[in-house]
């Protein structure tokens, strides 16, 4: 049984104060895991290849003799979770609660950047590092300054590409788009 039943087919804009209250702690308790990156790095371990450089600078020790051939195997990192919300006029009833989940993540997972976008990209993870909701959400207001304005997603994506993306911030992370998709300027 679950009393959150009630509101996981509602609007978040129909919500009312209490049902607010409710899915913000519902979102409270989100904990998610989007796995785990091999990377190119190799350490010591278990793996199938056998790690020569430590295999010679132990039978140093022997007089030149291999004992025993240590394996190696790739480093295992978590993945990053990107998230880019749309702040615009259209999703003004929704920023709220998008917000809230964005600072949910970000103060459970280390590995969380947060930005919002309406006319330009704005990065937020600092002041999604609050520890309160309502605080987070009044700095990341005052730090974007098209906050309910226009919306222009593919300019915000292409500055995302070009300022985080292939060697930045979205190498081999889980990138979220929330957005209504509307947009104003060229795609």
């Amino acid at each position: 049984w679950s009393d959150t039943d009630a509101i996981a087919t509602k609007d978040f804009a129909a919500l009312t104060p209490e049902e607010l209250a409710l899915a913000s702690s519902v979102i409270a308790t989100l904990n998610w895991n989007p796995g785990h990156r091999r990377t190119r790095r190799w350490i010591p371990g278990r793996g199938a290849r056998i790690d020569l450089r430590r295999a010679l600078a132990r039978s140093l020790r022997t007089g030149g003799e291999i004992m025993v051939l240590p394996r190696k195997q790739r480093r295992i990192k978590p993945r990053p979770i990107v998230l880019l919300c749309d702040v615009s006029g259209s999703m003004e009833r929704y920023s709220r609660t998008l917000l809230h989940f964005a600072q949910t993540l970000a103060r459970k997972n280390r590995r969380v950047e947060a930005f919002v976008f309406a006319t330009r990209l704005t990065r937020l993870t600092r002041q999604l590092a609050e520890t309160h909701p309502d605080v987070a959400y009044r700095k990341a207001a005052a730090a974007a300054p098209d906050w309910s304005g226009g919306t222009r997603i593919g300019s915000a994506l292409k500055t995302f590409l070009d300022e985080h993306g292939r060697r930045g911030t979205a190498r081999g992370a889980v990138v979220v788009i929330v957005s209504d998709g509307w947009e104003l300027g060229d795609p």
